[in-house]
Formats: structure tokens, C-alpha cells, sequence
């Protein structure tokens, strides 16, 4: 192998990482879009619980008013 050849196959090389290199960097962007989206899911979840955990505390205190518990 020659030296051109040599220096060819580094550019092409060079070439193929740097193309590596901007899927990757692609792939982080949208990777951190997937964690900001998770995020959300994760607090929506959490304000849901409450929402739910404050719907039976609300129930309980009806039954009770009401005599409807089973105790």
C-alpha cells in the first residue's frame, strides 16, 4: 500500500467517524428529549396520586356522614 493510498483510506476514515459523530449527536439531542418527556409522565403521575388520594379521603368522609362503612 502507498502512501496515498494510506492517506486516502485515513480521509475516508476521518469522513466516516465525523458522519458517526453527527448521528450521535443527533441521538443525544433526541435522547435528551425522551428524559424531558419521561419527566413530565413522572410528575403528571405524582399530581394524579394526589388528585386520587384527596378523591378518597373525600369519599370516606361521605360514607361516614352517610353510615354507608363497612366496619
Amino acid at each position: 500500500m502507498t502512501e496515498d493510498e494510506v492517506l486516502d483510506f485515513l480521509r475516508k476514515l476521518d469522513e466516516r467517524f465525523d458522519a458517526i459523530e453527527l448521528r450521535l449527536d443527533d441521538i443525544i439531542v433526541r435522547l435528551g428529549h425522551v428524559e424531558t418527556g419521561l419527566a413530565r409522565v413522572h410528575v403528571q403521575l405524582g399530581e394524579q396520586a394526589v388528585h386520587f388520594d384527596r378523591i378518597e379521603w373525600r369519599l370516606d368522609r361521605i360514607e361516614k356522614r352517610l353510615d354507608l362503612t363497612d366496619i
